[in-house]
């Protein structure tokens, strides 16, 4: 079994991303409407609250590394990371390998156009969180039926490969369960948990898709569009405040601070003074009197404080990967995790 950092270093060799093209798409904060993917996720703009982006074409074989390129590239421009290479390198694939082989042998089917979607709207995510990235799931559907054999959820035309005994924390060979995986379920109509299109939540009280609410609306039982928040005072859905502004019932944009004056204060930078690493924030380091980036993967490192100092990068929801001082290096506390080789998208 291949280990996460085996894993790493093949998806780093097939990225194509350059942090040039990702500067140039968060710049210009979007673009034309999206093509055949933006239509099969219901479309962006002012109806959904989804921004417009470019479309285009992402090849199957290097989708996993360049999500996380973007990603990284937003945990940068949101403050959660120092540098882009340092975030990738600490950064645990997204997918399983076998993704990429089910999509050639045609055990998935594979929408390029979603797939760069998905890209572009991770590298424009609002920091303050609420993304509509339905495109990163949708580009990959399974067309094993009912009781066919299955080693990921993605292969299953249900979304589904049970896993007779399996709790968590374990990968199939299982079978897949019946019926088809409900998507793009318009406003109104019934959803278990997901499956709703861009703009849109499923509404868990009563498993019914509700489109997400704009500026001034009510989020006391609702999800906000795109780029917003819900106040804590006033429960509707507000812009979050810049550098600068009033942070009193409302969320600073970034990782912006909420200062006890009730103003956004920008987030620490390289180079700044500090007093100590809590002056530095969650992913600098205080050295020497002055905010630096944090140990990278692979570098040389030292136990006991310096082990909580290590760059993290991306980690896929599900898996409990950090990385830390191993025997002198910043690696991963727990190298190869059968987790990652069942990673669905």
């Amino acid at each position: 079994m291949n280990t996460v950092g085996e894993l790493w270093a093949v998806k780093k060799a097939g990225s194509r991303i350059a942090v040039a093209a990702i500067a140039l798409v968060v710049g210009c904060g979007g673009g034309s409407p999206g093509g055949a993917g933006a239509g099969a996720t219901g479309g962006s703009g002012a109806a959904t609250g989804v921004p417009a982006v470019p479309d285009g074409v992402e090849p199957i074989d290097s989708f996993a590394a360049d999500k996380v390129a973007a990603e990284c590239a937003t945990n940068v421009r949101c403050h959660r990371s120092a540098t882009v290479d340092g975030c990738v390198a600490a950064s645990v694939p997204p997918i399983a390998p076998r993704v990429a082989q089910d999509v050639q042998s045609g055990v998935i089917t594979y929408d390029a156009h979603l797939a760069y979607r998905c890209i572009q709207l991770i590298l424009v995510a609002p920091c303050t969180g609420g993304a509509d990235l339905e495109s990163c799931h949708d580009a990959f559907t399974g067309t094993s039926s009912s009781g066919a054999a299955c080693s990921l959820n993605a292969e299953c035309a249900s979304g589904s490969c049970a896993m007779p005994g399996c709790t968590s924390g374990c990968c199939p060979p299982g079978t897949c369960t019946a019926g088809v995986e409900a998507r793009h379920i318009p406003v109104g109509g019934a959803c278990a948990g997901r499956g709703c299109g861009e703009g849109a939540y499923c509404d868990t009280t009563d498993g019914v898709c509700r489109a997400r609410v704009a500026k001034g609306g009510s989020c006391a039982h609702a999800i906000c569009q795109w780029g917003l928040v819900c106040s804590n005072v006033s429960s509707t859905c507000v812009v979050p405040a810049p550098v600068g502004g009033s942070c009193l019932g409302n969320f600073c944009d970034g990782d912006g601070t909420c200062t006890a004056a009730g103003v956004c204060a920008a987030a620490p930078m390289p180079g700044d003074a500090c007093a100590n690493a809590g002056t530095c924030g969650p992913y600098l380091d205080c050295v020497n009197g002055s905010c630096a980036p944090r140990i990278g993967f692979g570098q040389t490192c030292l136990t006991g404080d310096a082990a909580a100092h290590c760059e993290q990068g991306i980690v896929p929801a599900g898996l409990n990967e950090t990385v830390t001082c191993v025997q002198g290096s910043c690696a991963y506390a727990e190298p190869g995790p059968a987790a990652a080789q069942c990673l669905s998208p």
